[in-house]
């Protein structure tokens, strides 16, 4: 059964759990919750990018560790999406013949953002390569490894995200765009919840709690 909080209890209890707390909010609930304190003011907000932002926080010591995701229309991909789902597509073997085409798809959704999106996520990826190569887990090969796995099922995205490449006119937004890379969001932001163990689960008024997520849960009520 959820329990209820106000913006005080809210605060109070990210300041004193020690464990690991994602916060599902609408924009105006992640902004009052960081004037008041209780969060630290964080731009990258999207379920589809947290498998990055948690592996930083986990392996840089940073604890308690705090995520925190505001929902957005299905249609909507943000620029810092789109960087990283470049990032991790290109260590796919399967997409190394297409990666042109790939980035083509991508860049035409907002071509203004692209180049500096691009550049920030492969090295927010690589600083983790860094860190990681010599372990069995190395990120971003376990996310690799988890995009194998999610097409083995009835989702075949990459087979569809190799069709449409192959298909498209470049330097243009081609239809069919857009559901692409739609569906690769998605991909994305269920593989970040396979990897999400909170023990506290925030969410705001009106938000649904993710299935398959079993920490406590708790409404917002300001």
């Amino acid at each position: 059964m959820e329990e209820m909080l106000d913006l005080d209890a809210a605060k109070l209890l990210l300041q004193e759990e020690k464990g690991e707390v994602l916060c599902i909010l609408s924009l105006g609930e992640k902004l009052a919750l960081e004037e008041a304190g209780a969060l630290a003011a964080n731009n990258e907000n999207y379920l589809s990018t947290q498998h990055l932002s948690l592996m930083e926080q986990r392996l840089n010591g940073i604890a308690p560790v705090r995520l925190v995701v505001v929902p957005q229309p299905k249609e909507l991909t943000t620029a810092a999406e789109r960087g990283l789902i470049y990032a991790m597509l290109v260590r796919c073997r399967k997409v190394i013949s297409c990666r042109d085409k790939l980035e083509d798809m991508l860049l035409w959704q907002a071509p203004e953002k692209w180049e500096s999106a691009k550049a920030e996520y492969e090295d927010r990826v690589m600083a983790l390569f860094k860190q990681t190569w010599r372990s069995h887990a190395s990120y971003p090969y376990i996310i690799v490894d988890d995009i194998k796995a999610y097409n083995k099922g009835e989702s075949y995205i990459m087979k569809a995200l190799h069709q449409h490449l192959s298909e498209r006119k470049p330097c243009t937004d081609n239809p069919g765009d857009a559901e692409m890379i739609a569906q690769l969001k998605l991909m994305f932001e269920e593989i970040s919840l396979a990897l999400l163990e909170p023990e506290i689960i925030i969410l705001g008024q009106g938000i649904q709690a993710p299935a398959g997520l079993e920490g406590k849960i708790y409404r917002l009520n300001m």
